[in-house]
């Protein structure tokens, strides 16, 4: 069964295209706002059923997800999960985002970006005095 794209363009959400013949395992699933192309194989690790993202229709064209799913494939019939590796690398990403503090947006700052960012450049002089005035104050 070739690829339709009118047919892919009237799913309904939570349903699927599969297009068995030419690629086993790759389906264009559709939500509520998306069409996504999905990979769905069995993992050579433990077996299990697995699923990958290719892209979202139509920004990711059938030739397109073909291509992909020929190199997920082949990287699964090597032994390698492309969901597993996947999600090991998001794990690796939030842990050097824990590892690694952000700088602390303080309140002095907030309040110095809004001097220079918008009362030195909307207010006359005499209004910028007052407010700079206003909050040393305190």
């Amino acid at each position: 069964m070739p690829f339709d794209a009118r047919a892919a363009k009237l799913l309904q959400p939570g349903q699927h295209l599969t297009i068995l013949p030419e690629h086993p395992g790759l389906r264009l699933s559709a939500t509520a706002s998306r069409r996504s192309w999905i990979y769905r194989y069995k993992s050579p690790v433990d077996g299990g059923m697995r699923q990958v993202k290719i892209g979202e229709w139509p920004q990711v064209g059938y030739p397109d997800a073909a291509g992909e799913w020929a190199r997920l494939r082949a990287a699964r019939d090597a032994g390698s999960d492309a969901s597993l590796v996947k999600r090991a690398a998001r794990r690796e990403v939030q842990r050097a985002k824990a590892k690694k503090p952000d700088s602390v947006y303080t309140v002095a700052q907030l309040v110095q970006d809004y001097l220079s960012g918008h009362i030195d450049l909307h207010r006359k002089p005499k209004g910028r005095k007052e407010v700079r005035r206003v909050r040393d104050a305190r």
